[in-house]
């Protein structure tokens, strides 16, 4: 869903994803158009909001905010504020949001004002039901802002240069799967020799960094192969996987998505235990297994998952539809 509001000389529209986005980070986009005499510097911004139900987001109460990093338009600096209990103790249900930005364009946007900036959106966004039901994914609420700046076309503007989204993790794991920088670390996993790079797993996982940097570094360091049990030498490859690139394997299937559940538990991987939570109810989840996933989710401590069972066998027995993601 999106809502707009317009004023000359600015325009705004907020937009609910409701599709995860390839990104991992914010994206920003300038355009610049002229029609009918007038200057149009648009400028487009996605704010994803991670680990929505499992951190200080959802819950953290009303009046509370999570502020996504500034972007520029038209040389103002604008920012989108979140909060996701709402913006005071009358509208606390549903999440709100608001665009602010520390300097009003030339002529005002009308707006609500605090003391220290001009901000302007929704005290009451979208339901709280509609958005954990049709844009939470993998416990990630992404929204996406797009500003528009009007002034006659004569009149010159600020030249913009946009920065790209950061490709960090990316160039990264290019260059390590390149085979340039030498593994430094063999794991023996059912009798499968695999290899990694300690630095990239340490930096993932606290189990891990214990196992390679803590006590037992003087073990893993001599060249010695370190047994894995406890899991089996697929999912140690799609966990490897996760790891270098920070997404589950596109093709993981039931079977796999419940391996990689249970070894994101043992290594204390918590995002991809999150997201293998999430594919197997939006994807998995059926008649014949929701009482074998309710054992895996109890098994493992993961509240979200067992609720996403209750919550099917609920619809079951009311007779109501139950809908599946067959896309993530």
């Amino acid at each position: 869903m999106s809502k707009s509001w317009s004023r000359v000389p600015c325009c705004v529209t907020i937009a609910l994803l409701s599709e995860i986005l390839s990104c991992t980070t914010s994206h920003d986009e300038i355009t610049t158009s002229a029609d009918a005499g007038v200057l149009r510097v648009s400028g487009t911004h996605d704010f994803t909001i991670r680990n929505y139900s499992r951190t200080a987001c959802k819950g953290i109460g009303f009046g509370e905010r999570i502020q996504s990093d500034e972007f520029t338009v038209d040389g103002l600096a604008w920012n989108v504020a979140f909060f996701p209990d709402g913006c005071s103790i009358f509208d606390w249900r549903d999440p709100a949001v608001f665009l602010k930005t520390a300097k009003m364009p030339s002529v005002a946007v009308y707006a609500d004002f605090d003391a220290s900036s001009y901000s302007r959106g929704f005290r009451r966004f979208v339901p709280r039901k509609r958005l954990e039901a049709e844009a939470l994914h993998d416990d990630s609420v992404t929204l996406r802002c797009t500003v528009s700046v009007l002034k006659p076309a004569d009149e010159p503007g600020l030249v913009e240069v946009p920065v790209p989204p950061s490709c960090f993790a990316e160039n990264a794991a290019r260059f390590l799967a390149s085979g340039r920088a030498q593994f430094d670390v063999k794991f023996n996993v059912g009798g499968v020799l695999l290899e990694a790079h300690r630095l990239v797993l340490a930096s993932q996982s606290p189990w891990f960094d214990t196992l390679l940097y803590g006590h037992w570094e003087t073990t893993t360091t001599s060249g010695k192969e370190v047994d894995i049990v406890g899991t089996s030498p697929e999912a140690f490859k799609a966990l490897l996987h996760y790891v270098y690139n920070d997404r589950m394997p596109p093709d993981a299937d039931e079977a796999m998505t419940r391996q990689l559940f249970v070894a994101a538990d043992m290594f204390l991987l918590e995002r991809l235990k999150t997201m293998c939570a999430g594919r197997l109810c939006r994807r998995f989840l059926h008649d014949g297994n929701v009482d074998s996933v309710m054992r895996l989710a109890e098994a493992h401590s993961c509240a979200q998952l067992r609720q996403a069972c209750e919550n099917y066998l609920a619809r079951r027995q009311r007779g109501l539809p139950v809908f599946l993601d067959k896309g993530n």
